[in-house]
């Protein structure tokens, strides 16, 4: 048995969970990519790993062809709209399908910033699920079992994550009724050794381990975003997500870190797999812009399925929703219709960062943005800052 089938491999780890006889681990090759390992001498050809695979070319199957709704999403619960990366879209689609007892699965942090995908059962806190995580979310073979358990106890289950990976859940529990699935937009994801190797030179530079990462942190608005790392001793690590400040996220906006199946991603295309699909909406008017600014954000809500679109009409009882026009959300959020675009140089740039480390690799290709741009990016305008990224994107 070969896995992938065709050469492509997203690391979600759905075939270890396929597999009966318990011969398939996640393991680093010599490059260093997480990609399945066979015990051969126990592989009994039975091709249940094959039929779990979600980068297969059957496994991109759309919802029964349908075109997708647009909703803009602000949640009317202040507090947990400020702990969401937008509008608190995930936090409302949770209250409107779930009851007491029931299932959600998530990406969370776990020790020294690592991210696993963890379960939670109402009325736990959904709050270790909230939150873009930029980094690969580890899912064990027994999250995905359990998963299976719960809608065979006959709990409503809502899983949340990467494109590819509601997919790996969808292909294990096809005909599951009480599954609903929230895809993210998605840039991509790099390999696990990439984001591994950056949260170490953060601990090594601050002689201390990762206690807390927000990656979208709003504390000065949600259209310009901190980087907010706390270390155990009490120190933090603080940059501007989008400015160029840190050379992870320069280096992960700019197409250098993500592995090859991202950049030929089968699901970043109309219509999409999941239930629902989240983002950013940027494209929220002026005066909703600029309250949003200060306390909380938009969020881009796409009703995929039948069964999502009914369940719209329930988002209102927790959040403002409107429809918005496909085509502009569409333009503002790229990873919905192509994959991200690989760096020319990227091959070269994650050949430097093994060999030699973040420091060499990102003085060599990365630029870091000039100060003038880094302090505009602070101001509290808008409209300037929705013109400096534009100008960002073109650079």
């Amino acid at each position: 048995m070969t896995l992938p089938p065709n050469g492509l491999c997203c690391a979600c780890g759905a075939c270890t969970a396929a597999c009966p006889k318990n011969c398939i681990e996640l393991r680093e090759n010599e490059r260093r990519e997480r990609r399945p390992q066979i015990a051969a001498e126990r592989c009994v050809d039975c091709g249940a790993c094959v039929k779990a695979c979600p980068m297969q070319p059957s496994a991109a199957a759309r919802e029964e062809g349908e075109a997708p709704l647009f909703f803009s999403l602000r949640l009317s619960d202040a507090a947990a709209r400020r702990a969401s990366t937008s509008g608190g879209a995930f936090s409302a689609i949770v209250w409107a399908v779930c009851r007491e007892g029931d299932a959600v699965y998530g990406a969370a942090y776990r020790d020294h910033g690592r991210i696993a995908h963890v379960r939670r059962q109402l009325p736990e806190a959904l709050t270790p699920l909230q939150k873009s995580k930029y980094g690969p979310s580890e899912i064990a073979p027994q999250c995905y079992r359990q998963i299976g358990a719960d809608l065979r106890e006959g709990r409503t289950v809502v899983f949340s994550g990467l494109p590819c990976q509601t997919a790996a859940v969808k292909r294990l529990y096809p005909k599951a009724e009480r599954l609903f699935t929230v895809e993210l937009v998605c840039h991509g994801t790099p390999e696990a050794w990439i984001y591994a190797d950056y949260l170490a030179r953060l601990e090594a530079r601050h002689h201390s381990p990762i206690e807390a990462i927000d990656f979208r942190d709003k504390s000065r608005g949600w259209e310009n975003p901190f980087l907010t790392i706390r270390f155990q001793s009490g120190r933090r690590y603080r940059r501007l997500a989008f400015a160029g400040d840190d050379p992870y996220m320069q280096a992960y906006l700019g197409g250098y870190l993500m592995m090859e199946a991202c950049y030929q991603c089968p699901f970043a295309q109309m219509p999409r797999c999941a239930d629902f699909t989240l983002g950013d909406y940027w494209l929220a008017g002026e005066a909703q812009a600029a309250d949003s600014a200060r306390d909380g954000g938009v969020s881009l809500v796409l009703a995929n399925s039948a069964r999502a679109k009914a369940l719209m009409e329930k988002l209102p009882q927790f959040a403002q929703v409107q429809p918005v026009d496909p085509g502009p959300a569409m333009a503002a959020n790229a990873q919905l219709v192509r994959p991200s675009q690989r760096h020319e140089q990227a091959a070269a740039f994650q050949q430097a960062l093994g060999r030699e480390g973040w420091e060499t690799a990102a003085a060599r290709f990365l630029r870091r943005r000039p100060a003038w741009l880094r302090l505009l990016m602070q101001l509290p305008d808008a409209r300037m800052k929705r013109g400096i990224k534009r100008l960002l994107r073109r650079r």
